[in-house]
């Protein structure tokens, strides 16, 4: 079959699983920051706070991206009288390019939802990756073996083949990519980007062509910059291209000018995409490229000194390169003719356990570092190498085993081959097992990580969110955190109503900047609010904050502002607050509010039922999913509470002591139903 629709079935067949397994609605953290930037122009930016112990003895805390705080592991093996000294706070841009392809997809391709949308882009690249990689790998193999190896054309192709599809199988059903493809992140792009390059680059060195390899630099490039995870990848890449210019016997003059003009058309590009981008107003745009570029050598620098036992790069460098590299050496110094299959299967059972390790270990795989982690850092270039050595091992076990998928019965009792046997119709056990193996490995991760994928799926925020927005009821103000403020800002832009956010956690006695003073005191919403005294309030003698401060001069803010988790908020600013499903609405405390009870006991009944019917959370989910959820069942819960004490103080006793009973119910997180027959 040709090679071109061979690499169209893989990607089809990629995309079919990822669109089945797509995350319903936004998912919150990353990925929900990700859409905003696509559709708001934000800046995609993280900070980074450098935190070090002021003992001499104490550990030191290496730059962590996406958090603002020291590790765990430091602040809770402190001893008495150390002290933890933070220092400047950075700025880092990253996924530039990434952004302008999003927001170019997001807001000039009307198919279908926002989310299902922003959600499928990354399951495309995830898709055209494990195409790439399937095409790459299967390339490769017939290059490299089309002098050495004495089987006939179509065995090789047949070996080839099968590496490429085992290659594409181990990058697209694992963990980190898996998640990464079926969410809105950038990091299946990524990838993308390298892999492009390396696959231009071998189409360069079989075409002898010195444009392929331009363009290939040319991605090359905006990769260093893109992710921290080029900057890992340049020596492999450079080495790769190195290769290609020598195969294709470009020479310096083709292959070395156009290498070096690719790469700095493509840092340039990247450098002009950075500088003209947005940046949220912090610091001189044009030395925030190499201030993160900074940040990314001292972070490299940090794993290798002395961090790599908590870094997933060291991890896979010691499966895949140390370990192989013991065994090259072994095959150098065993260069007895005699001792060639011994030292070739010592290679490949080195190989082999490393990627049972990377691929299926709790504690010593990349995967399984990332697990306990708190923040969303997903290793995919890790699983990248871990696939090309997937890819050798098929390709090497099917030549092993003369080319065939499975043995020739009819050639009687023939004399089977070994490694390193010349003998052309050679069938090796050892290659038949290695295939067998890798394809029972591959069927039980698939199986496994498919469990684990469904397990990350957090809808109820989603519909917590969906729902804040359906209940506005004229309302544009909604006082939230951070995270969750954002979802309803997104579904929001979805139903078409124009959200406004407060900041449920403002410290007291801070005011917002000037311009953002300057905004809110010109919406229509709190209009006759005293500026003056407003700034008194808060920054007095005793301060409270923003927030509370607003609620409480503004003249009709029951009207205008929801506010979703602290009904004290109300209670503080003299006005009542009366439970909305999801949040609690103001009322006039000197008055009876006219409430029809019955019917808003009865939406509240009419959500609590679309919670219950959502999914429970596996055991798989992470700890930072599980808090975030008990966070919105707790929300869902004092809403229900505030609900029974209004029906109690109206009269209607049985009704409070029923809500009350099914909030005490949505606080609790229900257990699978497999759980449930034991407890």
């Amino acid at each position: 079959m040709n090679a071109r629709i061979l690499a169209c079935l893989v990607f089809l067949g990629a995309l079919l699983v990822y669109k089945v397994t797509l995350h319903p609605g936004f998912f919150p953290g990353e990925s929900a920051r990700q859409v905003a930037v696509a559709l708001f122009r934000a800046p995609n930016t993280t900070y980074v706070q450098r935190t070090v112990a002021s003992k001499k003895d104490a550990p030191v805390v290496f730059d962590r991206r996406r958090q603002v705080r020291a590790d765990e592991s430091v602040q809770y093996d402190m001893q008495d009288g150390t002290m933890i000294q933070e220092h400047r706070m950075t700025l880092r841009t990253r996924y530039r390019v990434w952004s302008l392809v999003s927001s170019l997809f997001a807001r000039h391709v009307p198919i279908g939802s926002l989310d299902a949308r922003m959600n499928s882009l990354p399951a495309f690249f995830g898709a055209l990756n494990a195409a790439l990689l399937f095409a790459l790998v299967r390339s490769l193999l017939l290059l490299l073996n089309f002098h050495i190896s004495p089987l006939p054309a179509n065995r090789r192709k047949t070996a080839a083949t099968l590496a490429g599809l085992a290659a594409a199988v181990a990058l697209s059903a694992a963990i980190p990519c898996w998640i990464a493809a079926t969410r809105c992140l950038p990091h299946t792009f990524e990838i993308f980007l390298m892999l492009a390059s390396g696959y231009l680059m071998l189409m360069s060195g079989i075409r002898h062509n010195e444009h392929l390899m331009f363009v290939a630099a040319f991605l090359l490039g905006i990769g260093l910059l893109e992710a921290e995870e080029g900057v890992w990848m340049a020596p492999l890449m450079l080495f790769f291209a190195a290769r290609a210019i020598r195969t294709g016997g470009l020479g310096f003059t083709h292959g070395g000018v156009a290498l070096l003009s690719g790469v700095v058309f493509g840092v340039m590009g990247y450098l002009i995409i950075n500088w003209l981008g947005p940046h949220g107003g912090a610091g001189s745009p044009f030395m925030l490229p190499f201030r993160e570029m900074t940040q990314t050598l001292r972070s490299m620098a940090g794993t290798l000194s002395g961090g790599w036992l908590r870094s997933a790069h060291m991890v896979v460098m010691a499966c895949f390169v140390v370990l192989p590299l013991l065994a090259t050496v072994a095959m150098l110094v065993w260069g007895d003719q005699d001792l060639t299959g011994v030292s070739t299967m010592l290679m490949l059972l080195t190989l082999l356990g490393t990627t049972t390790f990377a691929l299926t270990g709790g504690s010593f795989s990349p995967w399984g570092a990332y697990r306990s982690s708190t923040i969303l850092r997903l290793p995919c270039t890790l699983f990248l190498l871990a696939a090309l050595v997937v890819g050798f091992l098929m390709g090497k076990g099917c030549l092993m085993a003369g080319g065939r998928i499975l043995p020739d019965i009819t050639r009687g009792n023939r004399r089977r081959g070994f490694p390193g046997d010349d003998d052309e119709g050679g069938e090796s056990p050892l290659g038949r097992l290695i295939m067998g193996y890798l394809c029972v490995l591959l069927i039980a991760t698939g199986a496994f990580n498919f469990r684990e994928v469904m397990d990350w799926r957090e809808p109820l925020a989603g519909k917590v969110a969906a729902e804040t927005v359906r209940r506005l009821d004229g309302r544009r103000w909604v006082v939230a955190d951070g995270m969750q403020g954002l979802l309803i800002r997104l579904h929001g832009r979805m139903a078409g109503k124009p959200v406004a956010l407060l900041a449920f956690n403002d410290t007291p006695g801070r005011l917002p900047s000037a311009w953002q003073i300057e905004a809110l005191l010109g919406d229509p919403a709190f209009a006759g609010l005293n500026a003056g005294r407003l700034r008194q309030m808060v920054q007095g003698t005793n301060p409270v904050s923003f927030v509370q401060a607003l609620l409480t001069l503004a003249p009709r803010a029951e009207e205008h502002v929801l506010v979703l988790r602290d009904p004290d908020l109300w209670r503080r600013a003299g006005r009542r607050p009366l439970p909305d499903v999801i949040g609690f609405r103001g009322g006039q405390a000197d008055g009876e509010a006219v409430v029809d009870w019955q019917g808003l006991l009865q939406e509240h009944h009419s959500f609590w039922d679309q919670v219950e019917e959502l999914p429970a959370l596996g055991p798989y989910a992470p700890v930072w999913i599980r808090g975030q959820r008990a966070t919105v069942r707790k929300q869902l819960h004092d809403v229900g509470t505030c609900l029974a004490d209004e029906l109690a103080r109206a009269g209607h006793t049985e009704d409070a002591q029923a809500a009350l009973n099914r909030a005490n119910r949505i606080k609790e997180e229900p257990l699978p139903s497999a759980q449930d027959i034991f407890y």
